[in-house]
Parts: structure tokens; C-alpha cells; sequence
């Protein structure tokens, strides 16, 4: 330590002798000290890079351009500290540019890096933060997804737009795993979309495809979920195009519907979803404009409800049409329809029913069931009451008559 001390101080005197000698020997000179500086590189400006962030086992690239002969580009992972993962090249004489190339240089998911670049004789410039993509393609917004399911035997399409040269477009049935249902080529130069086409390609009564883009040097996007509607669906026929007629036991029942074109098939069910059809109309010839079904026996023998839908040419059938129809039992009248005149022995007694229309059969009875037919009437054109006539035909005393409507 003391000899620390002693060299010290010997070189403190040698100086300040070494300067009193410069002094003396040059009068005209004063020992000035001098401080150097060194320039530091101007800052990256974001606008300068492009980075291209390629799928796994592809090259990456970032590339700064404006530059000048000997610059040094250097990229890191953050914004201060760390080591350099890449650096490029002095820039050569005649360029302005330089290019960063590395395999997986950069995160999958995406990210930032920071960018420094570091003239001749010159310190290393402050790093600017660049954002750059995931090397998986951004999955294209449901509404960029035009999906047309047409009629049965012509070719269904879907059409993505938004693209950019190159980009490939692929169409799912499920949103993960599945069967993939078809694939696009890839985007021309200048185009900006993709159609897929393809013969009932899609479910004709409407569902849901799944479809993903992948960017060239990209992987392939996230399936994006796309619902479409049901192929072209016939009309469901109104009611008061529908007429139904239930006759007797042992006769044809009759169902006929109006307004139609040609083409159109009727078909009749039990039920309003499921089930078998129980009739089916022939397709409606040129020139027509209505089906009629006939069947014997087809409706039931005290009315109820039958279920109706069309179907035309290329189109899916329609939703059904419910119809209420009438017993085959015709509706026993009114008993203040029915008016009894007993008159004196020997002269004529009517009896007279009401609301009833032209076609109706009237008779009278004895008794409630079986017993003797007493008269008969049929309604007259244009008439609504028929009148039975007889001489004695009632008791005198008073009584009961049955009176039906047929």
C-alpha cells in the first residue's frame, strides 16, 4: 500500500513537472483537455421493415430498407438488453437495403421484435418494436362467406372474398377433424376471391360448413363456422285451394287442390310431420292447374283432419297444410228445423224440414231405429226446404216422428 502511495505521488510530480517544463520551454502554449464523442445511428422508422413471419420449418424474413453502405442491422427479442438472435450483413456498396433470413427466426403465435441498425463509425441506434403476424392465417369473418344451396341436381357454391393472391380456401363438415368436403384453387394474380362449386355439394334441407384459409408459406387457419338455409322450398298450399270430399263406405273419397302448375305432385298424410304419405297425386300435366286424389274409402268414416303439401319441379316439399273434412254421416237437422202439421182425418198432414240444400234426401220414420219409412222428399233446385205430404200420415192422437237428412 505504501508503495501504491509513493508511485502515486511521483507520478503526480512527474506530471506536473513534465507540465511547468512545457510552460517554461514554450510560454506561449496552455495544456488544454480535450473530450471525444462518438455520433449515435439515427432510429429505425417502422415504415423501413417488413417482416414476414413463415409456417414452421419455413424461412423467415425481416428486410429494412433506406439504409446505406455499411450499415448493420440487428434484431432482438427486447426492447432493451439481451443479445442479438440475428444480424445482418454490412450493407455493400450500391445497395440500400438488407434482408434477415433465418428458419423459425420468429414466434408461431406471433409477436414483436426490436430493430436496431448501426452506421460506420458510429454507435448503435435506440431498437424500435415492430409487430409482426402469427404464421398461422387469419381465419376469414363469417361475412366475407357467401354459401348458395341450390335446387337438387344443380351445383351448389360458396364464395369467399377479401383474399390475396395465392391464398387457398378449403370447406369442412365438421369444425374440428371431419371430412373435408372440397378445395378451392389458389387465388389468381389481381383476384380478390374464391368459389367453390360443386352437384349438391351442401345438405339439401340447409346446415353448416366450416371453412379455413391458408396463406402461402402460411398455416392453415382456424375453421370459421358458416350456417346456410335449405334448397328452394316449395309453397305450402293455402286451405281454400283444398277440397275434401269423404262419401259413403264403399265409394271414392276425393281430394283436389287448385292453383297448381305443372309439375306440381300433392301428396296426403296422416299427421303433420313424419309418417308415410297415405295418397299421392300424378304430376300436374301441361296446361293444368289442379290435382285430384281419389281413393275408396281413403278418409275416415266420421271426419277428421288430413295433412297436405305440394311439391314442384326442383324444389323440396312444402310444409303441410291441414285440412278438416266432414263425416261421411250427414248431419241429422235441426229439430227447430222441422215443423210437423197434424191435421184433421182426412186431410193431408205435412211435415216440413228446413235448411237443407238442393240434393238433400228427406225421410221420416216410426221409430228411432229400423220401424217404417213413413215418407220422402228431395230437395228441389235452388230450394232449401222439402215437404213431406200425406193424408193420415200422422196419429191422430199425437205422437213422435224420426226425421234424417241424406
Amino acid at each position: 500500500m505504501r508503495m501504491k502511495s509513493k508511485n502515486s505521488k511521483f507520478l503526480a510530480s512527474v506530471c506536473v513537472s513534465s507540465a511547468l517544463l512545457v510552460s517554461a520551454t514554450y510560454p506561449s502554449i496552455t495544456a488544454v483537455a480535450a473530450e471525444v464523442t462518438s455520433v449515435k445511428t439515427a432510429t429505425l422508422s417502422v415504415e423501413k421493415a417488413k417482416i414476414i413471419n413463415n409456417k414452421k420449418g419455413a424461412t423467415d424474413t425481416i428486410t429494412v430498407s433506406e439504409l446505406k453502405k455499411g450499415d448493420i442491422v440487428r434484431v432482438y427479442e427486447a426492447s432493451k438488453g439481451g443479445e442479438a438472435i440475428a444480424t445482418s450483413e454490412a450493407v455493400a456498396e450500391g445497395k440500400v437495403e438488407v434482408t434477415i433470413t433465418k428458419t423459425d427466426l420468429l414466434k408461431a403465435t406471433g409477436g414483436t421484435v426490436y430493430v436496431s441498425v448501426q452506421s460506420e463509425n458510429e454507435l448503435e441506434s435506440t431498437r424500435t418494436a415492430m409487430k409482426y403476424e402469427s404464421e398461422v392465417t387469419v381465419a376469414p369473418p363469417v361475412d366475407t362467406v357467401k354459401v348458395l344451396n341450390n335446387k337438387a341436381g344443380d351445383e351448389d357454391a360458396i364464395t369467399v372474398s377479401e383474399l390475396a393472391p395465392g391464398d387457398i380456401v378449403k370447406i369442412y363438415d365438421a369444425s374440428t377433424g371431419g371430412n373435408l368436403k372440397a378445395t378451392s384453387a389458389a387465388v389468381a394474380e389481381g383476384k380478390k376471391e374464391a368459389t367453390i362449386t360443386g352437384k349438391d355439394l351442401l345438405i339439401p334441407t340447409g346446415g353448416t360448413v366450416y371453412v379455413t384459409v391458408t396463406k402461402p408459406n402460411k398455416d392453415e387457419s382456424k375453421r370459421v363456422t358458416v350456417k346456410y338455409g335449405a334448397e328452394p322450398t316449395t309453397v305450402a298450399p293455402a286451405v281454400e285451394k283444398i277440397t275434401v270430399v269423404n262419401s259413403k263406405v264403399g265409394n271414392a273419397d276425393a281430394i283436389t287442390v287448385s292453383k297448381l302448375k305443372k309439375g306440381d305432385i300433392v301428396r296426403v298424410y296422416e299427421a303433420s310431420k313424419g309418417g308415410a304419405a297415405i295418397a299421392a297425386s300424378e304430376a300436374v300435366a301441361e296446361g293444368k292447374t289442379e290435382a285430384t286424389i281419389l281413393g275408396k274409402d281413403l278418409l275416415k268414416v266420421t271426419g277428421g283432419t288430413v295433412y297436405v303439401s305440394v311439391q314442384s319441379e326442383n324444389e323440396l316439399e312444402s310444409a303441410r297444410t291441414a285440412v278438416k273434412y266432414e263425416s261421411q254421416i250427414t248431419v241429422a237437422p235441426a229439430v227447430d228445423t222441422v215443423k210437423v202439421a197434424n191435421n184433421k182425418a182426412g186431410d193431408v198432414d205435412t211435415i216440413t224440414v228446413s235448411e237443407v240444400t238442393e240434393g238433400d234426401i228427406v225421410k221420416v220414420y216410426d221409430a228411432s231405429t229400423e220401424g217404417k219409412e213413413l215418407g220422402n222428399a228431395t230437395v228441389a233446385k235452388d230450394a232449401k226446404e222439402a215437404t213431406i205430404t200425406g193424408k193420415d200420415l200422422l196419429v191422430s192422437t199425437g205422437g213422435t216422428v224420426y226425421v234424417t237428412v241424406t
